[in-house]
């Protein structure tokens, strides 16, 4: 009689047994699948910005950007390094630094720099109305307008420029390698 009993108790945890690997078995395979799913839906996801302004769709992927986020960002650009006075020069090129690639950085800063001494030196104000749609051909970017300056409270004549933002998208970010104003040869 003792040995029935221990019989049956061993033969319950026995089976006890097999049912606890059983359900370990079970959620492990479940947490692989929910893992698979879950990294297939992040491959697939995408992060939707609407920035202040925004008229038309952008995307913007790891490598490229389309033409209406080019556009905006250009905007930006064209604020910061042509928009200033001698009180907001500084700050508005290191903000405008920001967005140099680590390349092109070093050389930028020097020539921002100097260029904000100069600002505050000759107590320059200058604007720059943009003209004509900003045009996107390979990884240059062009920008035409009018550029007017006033020099320690006297106006100079305006003129049309053109400047030119070489870019690139580094990981999903526009960084620039180059902005300069362009002169056509004559």
């Amino acid at each position: 009689m003792l040995g029935d009993r221990y019989l049956s108790l061993l033969s319950r945890v026995t089976q006890e047994n097999a049912l606890l690997k059983l359900a370990v078995v079970a959620l492990t395979v479940i947490s692989f699948l929910q893992y698979r799913e879950s990294s297939e839906c992040q491959k697939q996801a995408n992060t939707i910005l609407l920035p202040p302004g925004a008229t038309e769709t952008m995307e913007v992927s790891t490598t490229k950007a389309d033409e209406a986020y080019l556009r905006q960002i250009s905007r930006y650009v064209a604020s910061l390094a042509f928009n200033y006075t001698p009180s907001t020069a500084r700050g508005q090129f290191s903000e405008l630094l920001a967005l140099y690639s680590p390349d092109a950085y070093p050389a930028a800063r020097a020539n921002l720099e100097k260029m904000a001494s100069t600002i505050e030196s000759t107590n320059l104000v200058q604007t720059y109305h943009l003209q004509s749609k900003i045009t996107v051909s390979g990884d240059v970017i062009h920008l035409q307008g009018l550029l007017m300056q006033t020099i320690n409270q006297e106006s100079q004549p305006p003129q049309t420029v053109e400047y030119r933002i070489k870019f690139a998208i580094d990981a999903g970010r526009f960084r620039i390698l180059e902005l300069w104003k362009y002169e056509a040869s004559k």
